[in-house]
């Protein structure tokens, strides 16, 4: 079984049964790849590798963080598995990260996986707080942990399992500590991590999946605001965007292995469109600010195209200058990542889909649209960026 580039995901279906004189009692149908992944996670003289060996060969990740597919989740049909995978597979991407704040997905995303070579980097759903570590808790998570490890261990594509999304991060730098007065409510929340995440979650994966990668959570250790980390382990960087930090400082900004970055736009007007009346189509209108999830999103977007392009009047063409925008961010970015091999291994784009009509940190794709002129135009080498016209989805056309 290889990664989508690399050659064939070569599956075999097999089946065993159980028979008790002559009959058969129990049967069990399973489609495996035969392959070898390994996570090399290694002190240096630059501070700590990251990256993922597939069958003996080093493997630089290219792909995007993956959230539900839909708000209602019984929408999500196999047809829409499929066709994402597909649209991953084309783009040239070998890698998608299941975040932690999104859900176990079924078993179809992970058939889909198998079936393109693409690797799957799956969180235990937990992210950005804290969470209890009562007993009656824990014996929950243990029976939700054991129950998706055996569903999904058998998966070709499953490459790692990782504890959490940003909460190790969250405890020491979102300024959590200073919410509470009483010092015994953090170091009740450093106990509670260590119980959950350094304990029962890696004994369950030893016990039930012990050739699969653990670590407790991501980023390992990297902190944007902390150059210092950089060179240690995977980075979130979101230097660009809630830092202000310019598309060059993607440059020098460098990780072992960037398992979020991104930067938003809004998506394109036929989508805008079915949501929001002309009367709307104002950047600071009602419809747009409830639709925009990040508390600076709009004025951000706003304030990054001043720096490049002269900012259009219409509403319209506002729009199209921040898809543009976005995408030579991006490119910036992710061309930086891959120039500076094999310090930095990876680079996953945030994020993959998005589960509500918002504005937001996908990169949206051009089809058959005449942004791809400029695109093709301008991404001379890496990538091709194009813009969905049929549905705002952020993937990214890498080179081979």
């Amino acid at each position: 079984w290889m990664p989508n580039g690399w050659g064939e995901p070569a599956l075999y279906d097999f089946e065993a049964v159980i028979k008790v004189d002559g009959k058969v009692i129990a049967s069990q149908k399973e489609r495996i790849g035969l392959r070898t992944i390994k996570v090399v996670k290694e002190k240096d003289d630059q501070g700590e590798s990251f990256y993922f060996v597939v069958n003996g060969e080093p493997m630089f990740a290219k792909g995007a963080n993956f959230i539900p597919d839909d708000a209602l989740l019984p929408n999500i049909t196999e047809e829409r598995y499929r066709q994402l995978f597909k649209d991953v597979k084309d783009a040239n991407m070998n890698m998608i990260r299941v975040w932690g704040g999104g859900i176990y997905e079924d078993d179809a995303f992970y058939q889909a996986a198998d079936e393109n070579g693409i690797l799957v980097w799956q969180d235990f759903i937990f992210a950005c707080t804290t969470y209890p570590s009562d007993p009656a808790f824990m014996k929950r998570v243990e029976a939700e942990a054991e129950y998706n490890i055996k569903r999904l261990r058998n998966h070709a594509s499953l490459a790692m399992w990782c504890g959490n999304n940003e909460i190790y991060e969250g405890m020491r730098y979102w300024g959590w500590d200073k919410k509470y007065t009483d010092p015994g409510i953090m170091e009740g929340m450093k106990q509670g991590y260590d119980k959950l995440f350094r304990e029962l979650l890696p004994r369950k994966v030893a016990e039930l999946d012990p050739d699969r990668f653990y670590m407790h959570g991501s980023p390992y250790e990297a902190n944007w605001g902390r150059p210092e980390s950089w060179g240690i382990g995977d980075s979130h960087n979101w230097g660009v965007w809630y830092g202000q930090k310019p598309f060059e400082s993607l440059d020098t900004d460098l990780p072992r292995f960037m398992s979020e970055f991104g930067f938003q736009s809004f998506p394109e007007m036929k989508t805008i469109a079915t949501f929001a009346a002309p009367g709307d189509y104002q950047i600071e209108s009602e419809v747009m600010n409830a639709h925009q999830k990040s508390s600076i999103g709009n004025a951000l977007i706003r304030t990054y195209m001043e720096r490049d392009y002269i900012v259009p009047e219409k509403f319209e063409d506002f729009v199209y200058v921040g898809l543009v925008l976005q995408g030579q961010g991006m490119r910036h970015g992710l061309e930086a990542h891959r120039r500076n091999r094999p310090y930095c291994m990876g680079t996953l784009y945030w994020h993959g889909r998005v589960s509500t009509i918002m504005v937001t940190g996908k990169l949206c794709i051009i089809r058959r649209n005449v942004l791809l002129l400029l695109f093709i135009s301008t991404l001379f080498s890496g990538m091709t960026a194009y813009v969905s016209t049929f549905f705002p989805i952020a993937l990214i056309r890498w080179r081979k």
